[in-house]
């Protein structure tokens, strides 16, 4: 969450959680928060929208802590919550007091996970069985160009500590792993990323801010959530694009970054149940290191745990 929400949040959040609550999809509670605040507050679109992504989970698993805390059925709890992160539509029965999920048809049934493949790019978009003249990266050109937004640093930095770390790529992305990365030998590892740098207009650099925060864990094999929060990675690499002039920053020149890669055993021993970590904390445990020292250190701090 960018710095402005931080000062903010005792003021959007109990709006926010109301909104997401009764089923409302994340973009329109960015919109509304953005009309509501974005003026008076001075911030952007792109801040409000980055910031209602934190929030929609922060929300969802705040009424998943209340409903257990209650001693109301775990299960439906975990299907609640994952409902607010894939979209689902919650509605009120009036007969038992429940909650319960409502999602598209009226049987429920268990649907298999869809086996997805690489693309090349060259994939069509068609309209009744013709062509439109685009080509599926055409949409990623669009889509991903700008390296520098939140939400594409973020996958581009778990990319380049695949790389690094020589994993399979390829294999597709999964989104809601409970990590990010796997090593050929089991290694879990967790990558946060940040930068001085945002594409949009800044009046200073942005504060370096990473997210340690412990949470519930999606099964993907099991479509179960774990019952307790945790960190389940072995090892976070902390990616931090350190270059500081706009007119030459360039994501995909590794020298433009550093590394901090510690174990998560070190970071739930020195700095236990908080959210966040700044830079200077961090720079107090574990010294950054180059793209090239990555998988070195990955495996120290794997050996250590």
């Amino acid at each position: 969450m960018g710095l402005a929400f931080e000062a903010i949040y005792p003021e959007v959040y109990p709006v926010a959680y109301e909104l997401f609550t009764k089923g409302m999809e994340r973009y329109r509670v960015a919109g509304y928060i953005y009309t509501q605040f974005g003026k008076k507050y001075n911030v952007t679109e792109r801040e409000t929208d980055a910031a209602m992504i934190d929030l929609s989970i922060t929300c969802a698993e705040n009424d998943f802590n209340k409903k257990l805390d209650k001693g109301t059925s775990g299960r439906m709890e975990e299907d609640r919550w994952l409902s607010h992160l894939i979209g689902g539509k919650l509605e009120k029965n009036k007969n038992n007091e429940k909650e319960v999920v409502k999602n598209e048809g009226e049987k429920k049934e268990e649907l298999d996970k869809i086996n997805v493949e690489q693309k090349n790019g060259n994939e069509l978009f068609t309209f009744n069985e013709k062509s439109i003249n685009c080509k599926l990266i055409d949409f990623w050109k669009w889509s991903v160009s700008d390296l520098l937004s939140n939400a594409t640093r973020g996958t581009l930095a778990e990319f380049i500590v695949a790389t690094a770390m020589e994993i399979d790529l390829s294999s597709v992305r999964e989104e809601w792993k409970a990590y990010d990365l796997e090593t050929k030998n089991g290694i879990k590892i967790e990558v946060k990323t940040s930068a001085y740098l945002q594409s949009w207009f800044q009046n200073n650099y942005s504060k370096i801010i990473f997210s340690i925060k412990s949470a519930y864990s999606w099964n993907s094999k099991t479509n179960e959530l774990s019952k307790i929060k945790s960190r389940p990675a072995d090892v976070y690499v902390f990616c931090l694009l350190k270059h500081k002039d706009k007119s030459t920053v360039n994501p995909l020149i590794l020298e433009q970054w550093i590394f901090y890669v510690i174990s998560t055993k070190k970071i739930n021993k020195m700095f236990g149940d908080k959210n966040t970590i700044q830079l200077k904390s961090l720079e107090n445990v574990v010294e950054g290191v180059n793209y090239n020292e990555i998988k070195k250190n990955v495996m120290k701090e794997y050996s250590e745990k």
